[in-house]
């Protein structure tokens, strides 16, 4: 476990982030409310 009071590094983050969008590619091409559709069924 890392130790309190450092945080994620921008690149660390801006990572998570594509790799959570690799994961939904349909999600990127849907509009707003299929987008809704998919996050709240």
């Amino acid at each position: 476990m890392e130790p309190l009071g450092i945080e994620p590094s921008p690149n660390a983050l801006q990572a998570s982030a594509r790799t959570l969008y690799a994961k939904v590619p349909d999600m990127k091409k849907a509009t707003p409310e299929r987008s809704l559709e998919i996050r709240y069924p």
